[in-house]
């Protein structure tokens, strides 16, 4: 009985960080930023917390009877249900991918049609788990595409985890691809783990809602964070709108290196100009 409340509870609470998650997503200012974000929010809040509750509600007393209409549509909207969130996770990857080459158009170039291909290559390999027989269709093809998606995507968000440290990339991208990496990485440690010892399906069982409930965490805190102004670190410099220039408001500290000479001008304001054969630069310090 206590299990079955500690398996209940975790649910409900991803149910809940689910939905706060989407609703913060929802404001005009999130929405056009985190895009990608927000359809897989609720695609996941619209087939995990809504639909599979609706299902199991409806025909959950009625599964005794595998023969019965009810243990059909539960069986089927079950495995169907974890294609689309498979795939949407997937689809969030390549979206993630997509934001992180904004400004590297030709890394983009490159990576999109190898994301296409590892897509098409992952469904040919799990249709090897068929071997003609396609009445599995809706269960061990299913089950085996998950299964190689999945680690697919552990590898290509690892992928793209490297290359935002190699892009220098906002750190809320950052904190998304961690959120996420977090998710994939439970299933296959829960797979690993159930190889190895005796209670794996038990750990399985406690490790998949702990992921997701960590991953929902790391992408709220990503989405209501605070970025901290560019160049607020370095108190020697102020940035000057949007080309990146940026103005002398401490001339002491660089007058020595460049050979800038103070030349009084009367009044509180001084200028600095450059000796011949010197750096040319100039300020007003006020």
């Amino acid at each position: 009985m206590g299990q079955v409340s500690l398996i209940h509870g975790l649910q409900y609470a991803g149910y809940g960080l689910e939905l706060s998650l989407l609703i913060l997503l929802l404001s005009p200012k999130r929405i056009k930023r985190f895009t990608a974000l927000c359809a897989y929010v609720a695609a996941l809040f619209g087939v995990d917390a809504v639909g599979r509750t609706w299902v199991l509600h409806h025909y959950g007393s009625k599964l005794a009877d595998t023969s019965s209409y009810a243990y059909r549509v539960y069986f089927y909207s079950y495995y169907l249900s974890d294609l689309l969130l498979t795939l949407g996770v997937f689809l969030l990857v390549c979206a993630l991918f997509r934001r992180a080459c904004q400004d590297h158009e030709q890394v983009w170039k490159f990576i999109k049609p190898i994301l296409m291909w590892v897509l098409l290559f992952v469904t040919v390999v799990a249709g090897a788990a068929l071997k003609y027989n396609f009445s599995q269709l809706c269960t061990k093809y299913i089950y085996e595409f998950n299964q190689d998606l999945y680690f697919v995507c552990l590898v290509l968000n690892t992928v793209l985890y490297l290359m935002l440290q190699r892009f220098k990339a906002a750190s809320d991208l950052s904190l998304l691809v961690c959120g996420l990496g977090v998710q994939l990485a439970g299933p296959a440690a829960g797979s690993a783990l159930g190889s190895l010892m005796r209670d794996g399906g038990t750990i399985l069982t406690y490790l998949s809602p702990i992921c997701s409930l960590a991953m929902m965490a790391i992408w709220l805190f990503a989405i209501t964070r605070k970025e901290e102004p560019e160049g607020a670190s370095d108190p020697g410099t102020r940035r000057m709108g949007s080309s990146g220039k940026r103005r002398i408001v401490r001339p002491e500290l660089v007058s020595p290196a460049i050979q800038l000479k103070p030349i009084a001008t009367g009044g509180r304001h001084r200028r600095t100009v450059a000796r011949t054969g010197a750096l040319q630069a100039g300020y007003i310090n006020g």
